[in-house]
């Protein structure tokens, strides 16, 4: 008999954990360790014999069926990440482009100020660019980002 929080099987149960779950992130791993180690606590007496604590160790069930459960419930998370993060970079990009087309008509009325004319054909790509693509880019990034909050 022996104290059921420092038993060889469960040292070796939480040593098998911790090199199954190099794929996670630490506090993450940290944390499903000590939601383990509690319940161990709870379901096992101090003086549980070995048996006991293989039979309570079978209940939580190998790390690696805990740790398949953990990163399923983890991925749609990072996917959802991913996607949050592409609206937010076509967003930007439709930023710029909108950026880009407002200087480009500042130095237009600068050029025109001075008695310079700007090139018209280089005037017209520029609008063509900072507004459709642009205004194109803004409704596509911000439809997204209403479309992800919405699932």
């Amino acid at each position: 008999m022996s104290n059921s929080r420092n038993h060889a099987l469960i040292d070796r149960y939480f040593e098998e954990f911790e090199a199954s779950a190099q794929s996670l992130e630490l506090h993450h791993s940290r944390a499903i360790q000590d939601e383990l180690r509690a319940h161990l606590a709870e379901i096992l007496p101090l003086d549980a014999s070995d048996d006991e604590i293989a039979d309570a160790i079978e209940q939580l069930g190998t790390p690696a069926q805990i740790l398949s459960g953990e990163i399923k419930a983890i991925t749609p998370q990072i996917q959802r990440s991913a996607v949050v993060a592409l609206w937010l970079i076509v967003r930007i990009v439709g930023w710029l482009l909108v950026g880009i087309n407002v200087v480009q008509m500042i130095i237009g009325a600068i050029l025109n100020l001075s008695g310079s004319q700007f090139p018209p054909g280089w005037y017209w790509i520029g609008m063509f660019i900072g507004l459709v693509f642009g205004g194109g880019f803004l409704i596509l990034g911000y439809w997204g980002r209403h479309r992800t909050r919405r699932d």
